[in-house]
């Protein structure tokens, strides 16, 4: 009944945020950029939302094992699924036929592994809480002794501090955005006058792609922190750190500077950086690892276009 109960919330606060998010996004989001990069930019958002309510379902209605968090998130996606064909179905007229076809085939294929992702959330935040209580579920807690308040009062603190690290890791991962950005500020219009490979994305792509990055950066880099702080973890977020500096360096040098080659050599040095960070990251919390897996990704990307730009404009980019 416990398990039930906990599918039945977590499917309702994903769908209250996904309406929430959803609303945003086509009232504001869309009229800026086109549906595809809107629904994209949204599905990180939607992850770190259903990350944290699953943790919260966990802990309220647990301990579970982990076959019973598989089975939370199994229910409360076929309960997600079943609301969208049914809002699809008796809402906008569509059978499922029509309503595959009328979705974008990259955002689409986006939210479906965000669906995945959301089935396999309360498996995912009840490892901490496994870890915490490894003897098994307690049989209730003594609440009249000043032992009791002492716990409640020292995990009052520890969530304010991770509430302020999220704070913190944030506002270092876009003062480097920032700092790149000041560098970019004529970047578009630089960008087009370039020669370009034909695989060459338009420059409105690149901002919204940054945006969605930079806040996965830290997600990730908080998700170390958390479990062993900065002494704790001391290589793996120097690493993070190192390879942000290289990031927005590479602004600098490409849009400000004009050096095609230093750019270069400095995304090579970034994308060495960013892959011993990914791995430092995945033996500390695997999740953290997997965050930063898009982002090097698109700088494996992103060093193939510098280098592709630079050998096409050498009088430009010298």
């Amino acid at each position: 009944m416990r398990a039930l109960q906990a599918s039945l919330l977590y499917y309702i606060a994903v769908l209250g945020v996904g309406f929430v998010l959803g609303t945003i996004r086509v009232l504001l989001v869309v009229p800026v950029l086109d549906v595809r990069w809107a629904e994209l930019f949204e599905q990180p958002l939607m992850l770190v939302a259903g990350f944290y309510l699953a943790r919260f379902v966990v802990r309220r209605f647990g301990p579970f094992a982990a076959s019973r968090r598989l089975a939370i998130g199994a229910v409360a996606l076929v309960l997600m699924v079943a609301t969208e064909l049914g809002l699809t179905r008796f809402v906008l007229g569509l059978d499922l036929a029509h309503y595959l076809a009328s979705r974008d085939r990259v955002s689409g294929a986006a939210y479906v592994l965000a669906l995945a992702a959301f089935a396999l959330m309360p498996l995912v935040a009840g490892r901490r809480r496994d870890a915490d209580n490894p003897v098994g579920p307690s049989q209730g807690p003594d609440r009249s002794g000043p032992a009791t308040i002492g716990k409640v009062r020292m995990a009052t603190v520890r969530k304010r501090r991770d509430w302020f690290g999220l704070a913190g890791w944030a506002a270092l991962c876009f003062a480097a955005s920032a700092i790149g950005a000041a560098a970019s500020i004529q970047a578009g219009s630089f960008y087009v006058r370039l020669a370009q490979p034909a695989w060459a994305p338009p420059a409105s792509v690149f901002g919204p792609v940054w945006t969605v990055l930079y806040a996965l950066m830290a997600l990730a880099a908080w998700l170390v922190w958390r479990s062993g702080g900065l002494r704790g973890n001391r290589l793996p977020l120097t690493l993070f750190v190192a390879q942000l500096a290289l990031n927005a360096l590479w602004s600098w040098l490409f849009f400000a500077w004009h050096r095609g080659g230093w750019a270069f050599a400095d995304i090579v040095a970034l994308w060495i950086l960013l892959l011993a960070t990914v791995v430092s990251f995945w033996r500390v919390r695997p999740l953290a690892g997997v965050l930063l897996v898009p982002y090097l990704a698109w700088v494996s990307f992103a060093a193939a276009l510098n280098h592709a730009v630079w050998q096409l404009n050498p009088q430009v980019l010298g």
